[in-house]
């Protein structure tokens, strides 16, 4: 989309792991990176747009495994690590007692934890579920909780040269004109829910609104633990968010979190319809004059 905006022909270079794509990239032999993470080292080298996509990470482990339940768990364990990659590091500098398992891409790395070569991985939800949804590995499982800062939910950028800021902004630039509903199309086309992941039946009046609402503004209560609340680092967690984290990936829809709003003015924002969702309503019978409740 951007290229088809900006008027240039792109060659595409691949073939190669991600370590090979990163020192072709640092010897000036590609051009753009379209799907980086930040980190110091990268920072060195590279300019980077905008965030265009951000990602819960999960888990990945054997779906027998009752030991691994969140990020840190994983001390002492196997876990499958694409070489290069700027989660692979952040665990290896987390969890210096971590044995990483080097794969050359993600549906290795999922493959080796169903096979007890690893076990477990850590990448984005969007990747995983793309790669179960589209490939038969059995025996696998996904766990929500990753709450490390540098990989819980990472932001992706496109990256360049850092001496061709004039190409960065120009990507930049594009990247801001695409519209909401432009990207809403995109993610929608290309995440699906993993396996076994229900798939939902829409009216085709439902799906008219939901293309035209892909973004739904919500009042999440920040002191309602163990529902809703804000961690020690500022964010949001809770039973509700992580409904509303599944619901979001089934109906290709975006719960945009309203933040640093008080109860009252989650619930004045419902009245004035700057509030779309209140993700912890109790029903009552005076909130049914402004509200409808789901089951």
């Amino acid at each position: 989309m951007i290229a088809s905006t900006v008027g240039w022909e792109l060659k595409f270079v691949n073939g190669f792991t991600w370590e090979e794509l990163l020192e072709k990239f640092k010897a000036g032999e590609i051009d753009v990176m379209p799907a980086i993470y930040i980190n110091d080292k990268r920072k060195k080298y590279t300019a980077f747009t905008r965030s265009y996509l951000s990602q819960p990470s999960v888990l990945v482990v054997q779906k027998e495994n009752l030991d691994i339940v969140d990020v840190d768990s994983l001390a002492g364990k196997r876990v499958a690590g694409i070489v290069g990659f700027a989660i692979t590091n952040a665990l290896k500098v987390q969890f210096p007692t971590i044995e990483v398992i080097p794969v050359d891409n993600a549906i290795d790395g999922i493959k080796a934890v169903s096979l007890g070569k690893a076990d477990a991985m850590v990448d984005s939800i969007g990747v995983v579920a793309h790669i179960m949804e589209n490939n038969f590995i059995p025996n696998v499982k996904t766990v929500v909780n990753v709450d490390l800062d540098e990989i819980s939910n990472p932001a992706l950028h496109i990256g360049v040269a850092k001496d061709k800021k004039i190409l960065r902004n120009i990507i930049d630039k594009a990247l801001s004109s695409l519209s909401r509903e432009e990207k809403h199309k995109l993610y929608n086309r290309w995440f699906q829910m993993p396996s076994g992941g229900k798939k939902i039946e829409l009216t085709r009046e439902q799906q008219v609104w939901i293309d035209n609402h892909p973004i739904i503004r919500t009042g999440v209560d920040d002191d309602y633990a163990p529902y809703s609340f804000l961690d020690k680092k500022g964010h949001y967690k809770g039973l509700a968010l992580d409904f509303i984290m599944i619901i979001g990936q089934r109906l290709g829809i975006t719960f945009e979190i309203v933040p640093n709003l008080s109860w009252r003015e989650i619930i004045e924002g419902s009245q004035k319809r700057t509030i779309d969702v209140i993700a912890t309503a109790v029903a009552t019978s005076e909130r049914r004059k402004f509200l409808n409740f789901t089951p």
